[in-house]
């Protein structure tokens, strides 16, 4: 899909790592966590 103009999350490294292997640049990666992924958009956000 386009994903253009949108936030595109990774809730780990290692997603984030098949996502950028299939062309898709996560805007923010979590440690793996639903929390942490959450906290790295909250982080983001500020």
């Amino acid at each position: 899909g386009d994903v253009t103009g949108k936030t595109v999350i990774a809730i780990g490294p290692k997603t984030a790592s098949m996502m950028r292997d299939n062309g898709i640049v996560p805007d923010i990666t979590g440690n793996g966590t639903l929390e942490g992924c959450l906290k790295a958009l909250a982080g983001q956000s500020r």
